[in-house]
């Protein structure tokens, strides 16, 4: 009943709170044993009127039965947390209602965790199990269903699950902080309400008459997580101060009063400028650039306030507050579906992540927070996006603007006061960095479907399928090579080399579903196959063949030819030595009008090092002879001499002839190098 009582008062509709009242009956079986079937709850709501939003009921309620526990099923052994909460997000995907009314089930059963003593004790329970029940419980609140309270924007029922789950995991840090607290708001008491009552005159004074103003107490969970997280006590040891356990909250009647209580209140109280400060704790304006959970609100702080210091204010219209207090499940519909596809992509990530993983505890909980989790990010004006954690700095140039997303070239970070290159614009952000995008100087659209795999938002990744989806086929061709190319050269096979090769006819026959080759290079352009796992199955196929083959313990000789550079070669041919490569020979060999320089090659072939060649050569043996010819290629540009020289695989004929020579030049005490 508490349960659906809370549904109704987040809102979440009369199905949510229909299956909110039933979401037990599942589980629970009847006198002989029998559980209810999901078909027969069908039936039964059909029964009671329910019509088409029964459907609604059944699919919330579904979601809610834990693997192992529908009826006319048998699960083989214990079903890890892993998979139990993949089904719930799954579920969630398609009914956020299940995962909400999840946590309204879990707030109260943390509020009623120390029944679960009694309950155990009747069945002889150890007070040991009985401990760690309640400490695996409360883990499990705190570090997955607490941050997804968070990220719902549900910031009050995410706080009361946080400090119930602490006290279990961590009873002496509670104790400790909580103790602290009491300690600071008793020595701060008459200060701080003096303050709230200033606050009060001041917002009269200035129109906004109508204010509510109130002193609240931080949570015991967030005190932990700022002290030793965001590091805001300068040394260790000190005590919670009034700043540190305190922020005023200012309730105004509309959004239009909200920068007038800030000129207000920074007009009573300086604005706080402190160095030591984290950038996101000196004045935030989340109103004209909401939270990703979509709340809204401004946040500074005040500094010279009398017996206290400096002092968070939070301030929010009735609406925002109201949207603090329910999160996602806002009447609001213009916050709640600009906000259900972006949390329907993240579970669905988090959702594949963990289906069908055996995860102990400890790498679950490490999962959700890194999706739960966001960052957040500053423009060069100071504007904050807030992005998810393992958001790259492309993902960042989109929340700016979509024209600056696909034409970024470049980016710089902010560090000590000067702008410093960042080194990949595939890079995660970090939180705090300010960061500043170059577009291309002549304004041209740079972007590629090579960075799909790497964005980490909905929007960055729909922008890009966008504007390739509206690309001419030519143009869509080129990237799909270039992007085939680029994945390809860590085998040290180009995609124009390796398109012709009788490999890939094969590979896109056996592997790829016998799609045409100019159709292959199209669907890698628009994005909808994705470069590097291709080449990933490529080296697959290859293994699987090149097991099969007949191998040689010879290498390929490649020809590095110089014209007019006599005496040259001999230096290069020993700088090459130096390169790692793994060469079986190198020799100089003079040849009329040019020089050459001779390298035995065993290339490592997609992976596979194996010291041979393929007998008879074949599809395995001309991506070979690429590959030796690329490596030797790229060892050119590396010493400096790739735009002089001409590179190619010897023919069989003419490797021959070399062995001869060198035999002869051997016989007649010449040089060779090795």
């Amino acid at each position: 009943m508490l349960v659906a009582e809370m549904a109704t008062e987040f809102e979440l509709g009369h199905e949510a709170i229909a299956a909110a009242l039933i979401h037990d009956v599942p589980e629970d079986p009847n006198k002989e044993g029998q559980r209810l079937s999901v078909k027969e709850l069908k039936a039964q709501l059909n029964e009671a009127g329910f019509g088409r939003s029964g459907q609604k009921v059944l699919g919330i309620v579904s979601g809610l039965i834990k693997v192992g526990k529908e009826a006319g099923t048998t699960f083989v052994g214990k079903p890890s947390q892993a998979v139990i909460f993949a089904k719930l997000l799954k579920h969630g995907v398609v009914y956020p209602e299940a995962l909400m009314i999840k946590l309204f089930d879990r707030l109260h059963n943390m509020r009623t965790l120390d029944d679960l003593g009694e309950a155990e004790a009747k069945l002889s329970a150890t007070h040991e199990i009985i401990t760690e029940k309640r400490q695996r419980i409360a883990a499990e609140t705190l570090y997955v269903y607490a941050p997804i309270a968070k990220a719902f924007g549900m910031l009050l029922l995410c706080r009361e699950l946080e400090d119930l789950a602490f006290r279990y995991v961590c009873p002496e840090d509670f104790e400790e902080i909580e103790y602290e607290r009491s300690v600071a708001i008793s020595s701060t008491k008459q200060a701080a309400e003096a303050m709230v009552e200033m606050l009060r005159n001041t917002l009269i004074d200035a129109g906004v008459a109508t204010a509510e103003v109130s002193l609240v107490k931080r949570n015991i969970y967030e005190l932990h997580l700022r002290v030793t997280e965001l590091d805001i006590k300068l040394k260790a040891g000190e005590k919670l101060s009034a700043t540190d356990v305190y922020n005023v909250r200012v309730k105004v009647p509309a959004e239009a009063d909200c920068p007038r209580a800030f000129k207000a209140i920074t007009g009573r109280y300086p604005l706080l400028q402190r160095s030591y400060l984290p950038r996101e704790f000196t004045s935030v304006d989340h109103i004209a650039k909401p939270m990703p959970n979509g709340q809204q609100l401004l946040r500074f702080y005040v500094s010279s306030v009398d017996g206290i210091g400096d002092m968070a204010v939070v301030i929010r219209d009735q609406r925002m507050f109201r949207e603090f207090c329910i999160g996602i499940s806002t009447a609001r519909k213009e916050l709640r579906y600009s906000l259900l596809p972006f949390f329907r992509s993240l579970l669905m990530e988090l959702g594949e992540d963990l289906a069908e993983r055996d995860l102990a505890p400890a790498e679950l909980y490490e999962r959700v927070g890194k999706y739960m989790k966001f960052v957040m990010v500053y423009t060069p004006g100071g504007e904050v996006i807030n992005l998810p954690v393992g958001a790259t700095v492309l993902d960042f140039a989109c929340a700016i603007h979509d024209e600056v997303f696909l034409r970024a070239v470049s980016a710089e970070k902010l560090v000590d006061d000067e702008w410093q290159p960042v080194d990949n614009l595939l890079g995660a952000v970090t939180f705090g960095q300010s960061i500043r995008i170059n577009k291309d100087p002549k304004n041209r659209i740079v972007a590629q479907s090579e960075w799909l795999p790497f964005l980490k938002t909905d929007g960055a990744r729909q922008t890009l399928r966008k504007y390739l989806k509206g690309l001419p086929l030519d143009e869509l061709k080129k990237i799909g090579l270039r992007a085939l190319h680029r994945a390809g050269m860590k085998f040290y096979v180009g995609a124009e080399d390796l398109i012709r090769t009788g490999f890939f006819t094969h590979y896109l026959k056996k592997i790829a579903g016998g799609v045409e080759p100019n159709e292959y290079l199209l669907e890698i352009g628009r994005g909808t196959r994705n470069a590097d796992k291709e080449v990933e199955r490529m080296d697959q196929f290859y293994r699987a063949r090149f097991k099969k083959c007949k191998l040689r313990k010879v290498a390929y000789y490649v020809a590095v030819e110089i014209k007019d550079q006599t005496g040259l070669l001999q230096a290069i041919g020993a700088s090459f030595k130096h390169l790692g490569l793994n060469l079986n020979d190198v020799v100089v060999a003079n040849v009329p009008e040019t020089d050459r320089l001779i390298l035995a090659v065993a290339p490592n072939v997609f992976g596979v090092l194996h010291g041979g060649v393929v007998v008879g050569g074949g599809v395995l043996g001309k991506v070979q002879r690429i590959q030796a010819k690329t490596i030797i290629k790229l060892a050119c540009m590396e010493l400096g001499i790739g735009k002089n020289v001409g590179v190619r695989v010897l023919p069989r004929r003419e490797v021959k002839e070399l062995l001869l020579l060198k035999l002869a030049s051997l016989e007649n005490g010449g040089n060779r190098l090795k």
